[in-house]
């Protein structure tokens, strides 16, 4: 399995292949290696009839199917056939789909609720993961073992709820520690008054310590969520030829750094963004437009977007593009601010939030929505 996967993704060539070649040389490798019999059709399904269409591949254990397989060429956008992947699952009643170009990954549990992209619970790339990780995913979510005995969909339902938990825990953690310091616990409330008395000798009171939580949260959120700018210093005194003038002193502003999940739910009406954070990599930037079109050239430079994933489609998922080849969209009729990054053409014409959206939509339609992305911003 490791060297297969090792050659897969240090082939460049892998990037070209036809559907044909990659069911040929990639997939179907791939399953054998997970201990599916590829030429038993009674195991491996090709062209699977599922209702109004066919799938490419249904994995089948005494005769039910387990898990439906969708592969296309590299340069198609997975994002567009995903629908129709998950209908045929629903209708079939299959509880795990898989759509992929053998490069990446994603995989479904059709059978949740939610729109479509929310069934995705996980996402491969193996030209970017290390071979170890994407062996052991491989494994744990499409070894026939795994698969028969059920292991595999307790994996997956698993990663789906760790994932979910993780977005409500970090939705509601702002909330509870604005509650918190609203009207601070008591328990809280001591344990400050001793940490306090234990380094400088002297007990706050009650209402010295709730003075103090309220006024660490609002120089950060203002009630509504909006991001909020230090107090004014006191002025300054300058010393000019021949008098002295007293300037107001500028102020400093703060800077809070957020995922991209955290973002979404803020305000950002009237705030400015100062550094892009990208796999800790950091890039500094001036507006909104220019977070679009650096985190482009960052992709494009890593090697993490190349011509085969385009067209990128906003997060509305409508007929507008975020990425195109062309400054043009889906329906030409549509405006657009293009900026030309490398070769590429990204529409800046969105507010600051729907810059938020359209970098996360585009980390999930390119299958790297693991990579660690953050805004600094003040």
């Amino acid at each position: 399995m490791i060297s297969l996967l090792s050659r897969v993704a240090s082939d460049p060539k892998s990037l070209t292949y036809n559907e044909d070649t990659t069911k040929l040389s990639i997939i179907l490798p791939i399953l054998q290696s997970l201990g599916w019999t590829i030429f038993d059709p009674s195991e491996v399904t090709p062209e699977y009839s599922a209702g109004p269409g066919r799938v490419d591949y249904a994995l089948r254990i005494r005769d039910h199917n387990k898990v439906f397989l969708e592969i296309k060429r590299c340069d198609v956008n997975l994002e567009r056939h995903q629908e129709q992947l998950l209908n045929y699952s629903f209708q079939q009643g299959v509880r795990l789909a898989i759509l992929t170009n053998g490069i990446v990954w994603w995989f479904y549990l059709p059978l949740r609720e939610g729109a479509w992209e929310h069934r995705k619970f996980y996402s491969i790339d193996l030209k970017q993961r290390a071979i170890d990780d994407v062996a052991a995913r491989l494994i744990s979510f499409l070894s026939k073992e795994n698969v028969e005995s059920g292991k595999a969909m307790e994996n997956a339902e698993t990663v789906l709820t760790s994932r979910k938990r993780k977005h409500e825990v970090e939705k509601t953690l702002p909330k509870a520690w604005r509650e918190l310091t609203a009207k601070p616990d008591p328990t809280l409330m001591e344990i400050l008054r001793e940490k306090v008395e234990q380094l400088c000798g002297f007990s706050p009171s009650d209402e010295e310590i709730s003075q103090h939580l309220k006024q660490s949260t609002l120089s950060r959120h203002a009630p509504s969520g909006k991001i909020m700018l230090e107090p004014s210093l006191p002025t300054t005194v300058t010393r000019k030829p021949g008098k002295i003038v007293l300037e107001p002193r500028k102020t400093p502003l703060t800077e809070s750094v957020y995922t991209l999940k955290q973002l979404i739910n803020q305000d950002l009406r009237r705030t400015k963004p100062s550094r892009l954070i990208l796999d800790g990599h950091e890039i500094h930037v001036k507006n909104w437009a220019s977070v679009s079109t650096s985190f482009v050239r960052w992709l494009i430079d890593q090697g993490r977007l190349n011509r085969g994933a385009l067209p990128i489609r906003t997060f509305a998922m409508g007929d507008r593009y975020y990425i195109n080849s062309h400054p043009v969209h889906q329906n030409p009729k549509l405006g657009g601010v293009w900026n030309a990054v490398k070769g590429f053409h990204v529409d800046v014409n969105f507010s600051a939030m729907d810059h938020i959206r359209n970098v996360k939509c585009t980390l999930e339609q390119l299958g790297q929505d693991h990579l660690d992305v953050r805004v600094a911003i003040r």
